[in-house]
């Protein structure tokens, strides 16, 4: 699944809210608006459905966009609530793969660009290999089966293979579309 098709459901669209607010729980009559109005009813469905005052759902929907604009720093609205929380799920999922990205690097022992530039293989003390997507910083692909430190790591030139070099005194061909290791070879 690409970040692009990210699409959060009511829950985690509240759990997202509930977080940028930094206030706890939305309030029920808040939660109904916000859920509600995730589901693309109107304010006149949910006074109806729910037995409250329109004017008072009008007013609950007004705040609670207000202070999510103030949290997020741009206008959120009923009509664009769907978009503006997708973006901000998808900037959040970039911001964690790339800190993951930064603490896994931190002990490396060997790595490699593919020869397009768009991924890195990297290998630390704990005998995997991980494959990471540049663009994103998120790992694409982890390989394991060495049973010592690798030392080594290359893309093949054309070919969707990495070749791992390792204290186990083996080198170990590797299908990167599948993650499979197609080879082992003893030195």
């Amino acid at each position: 699944m690409t970040l692009e098709e990210v699409i959060p459901t009511a829950r985690e669209a509240i759990v997202l809210v509930e977080q940028l607010l930094k206030r706890g729980r939305l309030t029920t009559v808040q939660e109904i608006v916000f859920r509600q109005s995730w589901t693309g009813k109107t304010y006149l469905d949910m006074a109806i459905d729910y037995d409250y005052d329109l004017g008072y759902i009008k007013d609950v929907g007004s705040k609670l966009w207000r202070s999510l604009s103030q949290a997020l720093g741009e206008k959120v609205t009923k009509s664009n609530l769907h978009k503006v929380l997708k973006r901000t799920l998808q900037e959040q999922e970039i911001s964690n793969s790339k800190q993951h990205f930064n603490q896994q690097i931190g002990i490396l022992k060997a790595m490699a660009f593919s020869p397009d530039a768009k991924f890195l293989a990297s290998a630390n003390n704990d005998h995997i290999v991980k494959v990471w997507h540049l663009g994103t910083g998120k790992c694409v692909q982890t390989l394991e089966g060495h049973n010592a430190c690798v030392w080594s790591v290359a893309f093949h030139p054309i070919d969707q293979i990495l070749a791992t070099a390792s204290e186990d005194n083996t080198i170990k061909l590797w299908n990167l579309e599948t993650g499979s290791c197609v080879q082992t070879l003893k030195v």
